[in-house]
C-alpha cells in the first residue's frame, strides 16, 4: 500500500510535464498495481519504482505522442493487461 501511495506521487510529477501539452492521464486501480508491483524490490524498497514508471509509462507514451496517437489536449485512460499498460485515448 505504501509503495501506491509514493508511486501516485511520482505520477503526479509526470502529469505536472505533460500539463504543458495539455495531455491528462487518468489511472484505474490495475494500472496502480501494475506500477507499484513491477517498482517494488524487497531488497531495495521503492527504489525501482522511477525505472519502472520509464519503462511501463514514460517510454511508451512518449512513442505514442511522437507518432501522434496521442496529441495534445487529449485525455488518455490508463490501464493494464498481462503484457503491461495499456494507453486508451478519450479524445
Amino acid at each position: 500500500e505504501e509503495i501506491k501511495k509514493i508511486s501516485k506521487l511520482q505520477l503526479k510529477e509526470l502529469q505536472g510535464r505533460l500539463d504543458e501539452k495539455r495531455i491528462i492521464l487518468e489511472y484505474d486501480e490495475k494500472a496502480y498495481d501494475k506500477i507499484a508491483k513491477a517498482g517494488y524490490d524487497p531488497a531495495f524498497g521503492a527504489r525501482p519504482l522511477k525505472r519502472a514508471i520509464q519503462d511501463l509509462l514514460e517510454t511508451p507514451l512518449a512513442i505514442k505522442i511522437i507518432s501522434n496517437e496521442i496529441k495534445e489536449g487529449d485525455t488518455v485512460l490508463v490501464s493494464a493487461d498481462d503484457k503491461g499498460l495499456t494507453f486508451t485515448v478519450k479524445g
